[in-house]
């Protein structure tokens, strides 16, 4: 999938950015170069042979719209590196690489550097693409507050449309770490952190996002779990939290994950409202219009745990296959609470999802339904849902359980279908359907996207999960 087959997508959240791929250039703009083995500092830095040597030299700069920062590849860098000024739509800065081989390298362990981010965009219409981020620290103090500073890369408070795209960020146990609205987080590999952010408490997170109006697509999310802790395993793919900030908007599609902890989670009871002298608006605590569409997961632990109140929000044609289980952690597929009924009147539709789930004394488990075998969990009154068109297959044995630990038990309803999906090799990952799958034609003809997780588009009846039906 290329960006230009990206932007063809018609669907939520596309309008934020389809603008700011409209050029890279404009009036007065300039290139520089950094070169970490034969630069200069005192050079001008607007040529190969000029180049400068340091991130401390880009730091000390703030740069115009239509700039361009590239950094040699095969070059490493191991001090934090922020980006200062604005771009424009018609003119946003760059930074990215040039050279030919690996990605320049980034790390930083120093957390009086930049919080110990490898890179932070510090700016309005900034693109960060081609760059590797690995090694940075977990949380030496603990606490929302130091914990939401982390990030392999990090879009700050106010660093609005900005673009990330493209890049590598490894053994990071915040991986990327966004605060901007309108942002793009595209393309990206962020692979292996099984080390906590803080621990007992708190799991490596792929990407995380502590605002609004910000989009997560066609990435590639690759274990991030840590075993043990508080809650027998924790981390995950994706977060959205900080009550602080409004949170809607968000749409999460066309991604693949597999071994993290969980696919997707929301915060509201473990948030900062309330605790070290914070307060929170309740409308920023309600979360509006949040999409997960298309996504294929291969994790532990949750697809969806929401512990929020969500309106106007669908997920839907996910592939999801609950391939690793354990007896330690808790074993939802989709969970749902909304303690203050604060989000009644338009509940979350689940619809066109294919979930897959191993051990038939696993508890399985569709719908909103608290977290299982964790005291803390139980007893949270449920959100109201909207379920149909869901397909769901337990490789070993017939039995599919529906919130056990409460009496709120949700009903399968009659577009619901137990069967097995004949996908062409569940074992060796490939979860296409195949030309007898019950999945074909089955789905609800709604949907926020027209195009799979391969990029073929849909025509006609939507099938359930994220591949549709190609002729064999």
């Amino acid at each position: 999938m290329n960006l230009n087959q990206f932007f063809s997508i018609q669907g939520a959240g596309i309008v934020f950015f389809i603008s700011i791929l409209a050029s890279c250039s404009g009036p007065s703009a300039d290139e520089y170069f950094v070169d970490a083995e034969h630069g200069d500092d005192s050079n001008s830095g607007t040529s190969r042979e000029e180049s400068w040597q340091t991130v401390e030299k880009v730091n000390s700069m703030t740069f115009k719209p239509g700039d361009k920062i590239y950094f040699k590849r095969q070059t490493n860098y191991s001090n934090g590196l922020q980006i200062n000024g604005d771009g424009t739509k018609d003119a946003p800065i760059l930074i990215g690489a040039w050279g030919e081989g690996d990605a320049p390298s980034f790390t930083n362990t120093d957390d009086s550097d930049y919080n110990g981010n490898c890179i932070q965009l510090n700016g309005d219409y900034q693109i960060l693409e081609n760059i590797y981020c690995f090694g940075t620290n977990d949380s030496q103090g603990g606490g929302y507050l130091n914990v939401w500073k982390l990030g392999g890369i990090k879009i700050n408070l106010g660093a609005d449309h900005c673009i990330v795209r493209n890049n590598e960020v490894e053994d990071c146990p915040i991986g990327i770490n966004s605060y901007g609205e309108h942002t793009l987080i595209t393309e990206n590999n962020v692979h292996d952190c099984n080390r906590p952010i803080w621990f007992p408490y708190w799991g490596p997170i792929g990407i995380r996002l502590g605002m609004g109006n910000q989009e997560v697509s066609w990435n590639e999310i690759r274990n991030y779990h840590s075993m043990g802790g508080e809650w027998g395993g924790d981390g995950g793919a994706i977060e959205i939290d900080d009550g602080r900030n409004p949170r809607n908007n968000i749409y999460i599609h066309h991604n693949r994950t597999s071994e993290c902890m969980g696919f997707c989670e929301i915060s509201y009871n473990f948030d900062i409202c309330a605790k070290d002298s914070v307060d929170c608006k309740t409308e920023n605590r309600i979360y509006d219009n949040i999409i997960i569409a298309y996504n294929e997961s291969t994790d532990y632990r949750t697809f969806t745990q929401f512990w929020a109140p969500l309106t106007n929000s669908f997920v839907e044609n996910n592939t999801i296959y609950r391939k690793w289980e354990t007896a330690d952690i808790e074993s939802n597929v989709f969970c749902e609470n909304d303690e203050d009924r604060l989000a009644t009147e338009s509940p979350t539709t689940y619809r066109n999802n294919l979930v897959i789930v191993v051990e038939e004394e696993t508890l399985s488990t569709y719908g909103n339904s608290s977290g299982l075998g964790n005291r803390i969990y139980l007893g949270y009154p449920l959100a109201p849902i909207n379920h149909y068109n869901n397909l769901f297959y337990n490789v070993d044995g017939p039995h599919i359980l529906f919130s056990p630990t409460t009496s709120e038990n949700i009903e399968l309803g009659a577009t619901a279908i137990i069967a097995n999906p004949e996908v062409k090799d569940l074992e060796r990952g490939d979860y296409h359907l195949t030309s007898s799958s019950p999945a074909r034609d089955k789905g609800a003809d709604e949907g926020h996207y027209n195009m799979d997780l391969d990029g073929n588009p849909i025509v006609g009846t939507r099938d359930i999960g994220a591949f549709e039906y190609q002729s064999e």
